[in-house]
């Protein structure tokens, strides 16, 4: 399929997306106002909930869901794989590109000078993503790979939802008050990933040696998170307190 017999276009794709967002994108604003792109936002927003939904009920619909979690697979080849599975292995291939598509959420950041939320942890996630669904596909692919898939796109008609709200002045109060819950419910979703990784590494489990890389960064992703969620809830908390 293209762009899967060589990691080159790839890497190409991640070096690009960090040339713009720390040389190109900062240059090019530095003497001009911000961007509001509101419209912008909300149709991107809107397209995520309909795309993740959407992506989420084929799953379920080809027979593999929130409750298939530990379903393992033989390693495919070429002449043994069955049309089921290749129906697996096309899903994970869109939600690869679906995830190349997130990429414009940093240029959005950039466009309307918030920079402050090009953080580490953003940059890293974006790009950890679209390079470990890269090997998943590359050297294992199947049900128990779309898990992650399936779980990330559940909580992300979710979280896509509340950005989508919270870009309307009337929804104000409510998202304000539900915003920590939204980091929560992510690091709940991390930790299940986690443990999902985990049963995936067991001998009785027939999968790629990739998920010991993907236990790795699921780990420093909730770490990741977790100081995040302390550093900005816990902080504002304290300065309500001393007020």
């Amino acid at each position: 399929w293209m762009f899967m017999s060589s990691p080159i276009p790839l890497i190409i794709a991640v070096i690009v997306y960090l040339w713009l967002i720390y040389k190109v994108l900062p240059a090019f604003m530095k003497s001009r106002k911000a961007y509001e792109l509101t419209t912008i936002i909300r149709i991107y927003n809107a397209l995520q909930v309909i795309i993740c939904a959407c992506f989420v009920v084929r799953h379920h619909m080809i027979g593999v869901g929130l409750l298939s979690a530990c379903t393992c697979m033989q390693p495919k080849n070429s002449e043994t794989i069955s049309s089921e599975n290749m129906e697996f292995l096309r899903m994970h291939y869109l939600f690869i590109f679906l995830r190349f598509f997130e990429f414009i959420e940093t240029i959005f950041f950039i466009l309307r000078k918030k920079t402050n939320q090009v953080s580490a942890l953003h940059v890293y996630h974006h790009i950890a993503v679209v390079v470990l669904l890269w090997l998943h596909l590359k050297y294992n692919g199947g049900p128990m790979d779309n898990y992650i898939g399936i779980l990330n796109s559940s909580i992300h008609v979710i979280m896509y939802t509340y950005y989508f709200c919270s870009s309307f002045q009337s929804f104000t109060n409510i998202t304000k008050a539900i915003k920590p819950l939204i980091t929560t419910v992510q690091i709940i979703q991390l930790s299940v990933l986690f443990l999902h990784c985990c049963v995936a590494l067991m001998p009785s489990c027939n999968a790629s040696k990739i998920y010991i890389i993907q236990t790795l960064n699921l780990a420093l992703l909730i770490f990741m998170f977790l100081r995040f969620f302390i550093k900005n809830f816990n902080a504002k908390k304290k300065s309500v307190k001393s007020c």
